[in-house]
C-alpha cells in the first residue's frame, strides 16, 4: 500500500508526502494532544505508525520525484547522531528529496517509554539541531553542550542537498515559532483554519524579523487532522 500511495501521489503531481512519528501509543494519556480540539489523541484500535526511516527509504525506492518529509520527527526523544546519520543516508539514497520536519513532542508517556527526560525537551531539541548541522555540514564535527558532548569525528556520506537537508520546525507555541525562525527553513503547523493560520504566521513574522529574516524562501507546511475517526 505504501509504495502504491507514493507512486499515485507522484502520478497526480503531488509535491511531497509527509509521515508522522509515534513509536508507541497508550490505552490512555494524561498528556493533552494539541492536534485535537478536546486534547484527546485517537488512533483506530490495533493501529500505529510505521517507523519513519524505514518507510521513507521504501518510498524513496518506489518514487523518483516525490519529496519525502517527516511530519514530524520528535527530535529530543531521539539520539541526534543517529538522526543525522539516518536522514543524511535517506537524502543520499533519494537523490536529495528529503524534508526533515522536527518538533519537541507533547506526550511525556512516549518520552518515558523511550527512556528520555520530558523536561527541557525544547532546549535539548535546540542542541540536537546544532549537532545535526555540524554533522551534515562540517568535515570534522564536534559539540560541547549541556545535554550532549560529541568528540571530533567524521560523518559520511553527507546529504545531497547543500548546505544541508531543509529543516522544518513544527509546533504552534511561541518557543516553536522562535525555534523555526532561528533554525528552520520552514514551519510545520497542523489543524488550523485560515484565520488561525494567519495569526500564527503574523507571530512567526515577528520572530523571523528578530533573526534578520523574512518568509522569502521560507516554507510553510500545513497539515490537517480529524478529531474523530
Amino acid at each position: 500500500f505504501l509504495g502504491q500511495l507514493g507512486r499515485q501521489c507522484e502520478e497526480r503531481g503531488i509535491a511531497s508526502l509527509w509521515l508522522g512519528e509515534h513509536v508507541v501509543t497508550f490505552p490512555a494519556y494524561e498528556s493533552k494532544y494539541p492536534g485535537a480540539s478536546d486534547g484527546v489523541f485517537r488512533f483506530p484500535e490495533g493501529s500505529g505508525l510505521m517507523d519513519m526511516v524505514a518507510s521513507i527509504g521504501y518510498l524513496a525506492a518506489c518514487t523518483t520525484t516525490l519529496r519525502l518529509g517527516t511530519g514530524i520527527c520528535i527530535l529530543p526523544q531521539n539520539n541526534p547522531v543517529y538522526v543525522a546519520k539516518e536522514y543524511a543516508t535517506l537524502d543520499f539514497l533519494s537523490n536529495g528529496r528529503l524534508e526533515l520536519g522536527v518538533g519537541v513532542g507533547w506526550s511525556w508517556e512516549e518520552f518515558e517509554a523511550c527512556g528520555v527526560p520530558f523536561e527541557r525537551r525544547g532546549a535539548r531539541c535546540d542542541e540536537y539541531l546544532e549537532i545535526i548541522r555540524t554533522l551534515w555540514c562540517d568535515d570534522v564535527s564536534s559539540y560541547d553542550g549541556e545535554f550532549y558532548q560529541l568528540k571530533p569525528c567524521h560523518m559520511y556520506p553527507k546529504p545531497i542537498q547543500k548546505p544541508m537537508v531543509p529543516v522544518t520546525i513544527g509546533g504552534h507555541s511561541r518557543a516553536a515559532l522562535k525555534r523555526a525562525a532561528k533554525y528552520g527553513t520552514g514551519w510545520y503547523g497542523i489543524n488550523l483554519d485560515p484565520a488561525g493560520t494567519a495569526a500564527v504566521l503574523a507571530e512567526l513574522d515577528t520572530h523571523l524579523a528578530a533573526e534578520g529574516r523574512d518568509r522569502t524562501d521560507f516554507k510553510v507546511v500545513m497539515g490537517a487532522t480529524a478529531d474523530e475517526f
